[in-house]
């Protein structure tokens, strides 16, 4: 099981436009696009670490979902994505950081 947490809240600059969010990188220089729920996860993990049964279950609340395998399924590639974008990164469960400790 993973853990994923923002790579450093602290650098990361929002920017909203309805219905899309942008995030800015001040440590890559990049600047991304987000769609609700993918912007929503990233702010979820700024707060703190969370194992991805932990994001599944937030989100599948939040958006008033079924928290069941398609969901699951989604949940992983929005982290993924996320992670793609050097916005987030996972650790195994026992060595996570949290965001505040950075």
């Amino acid at each position: 099981m993973y853990c994923w947490v923002c790579v450093n809240a602290a650098v990361l600059r929002w920017a909203f436009v309805d219905p899309d969010s942008a995030v800015f990188n001040g440590e890559t220089g990049e600047t991304h696009i987000l769609s609700a729920l993918p912007a929503y996860t990233l702010q979820l993990l700024q707060r703190c670490g969370r194992t991805t049964n932990e994001v599944r279950q937030e989100t599948a609340k939040v958006c008033e979902t079924a928290n069941n395998r398609a969901w699951h399924r989604k949940t992983v590639a929005i982290l993924r994505n996320l992670e793609s974008l050097e916005l987030i990164e996972r650790y195994t469960v026992s060595h996570a950081p949290t965001t505040k400790q950075r």
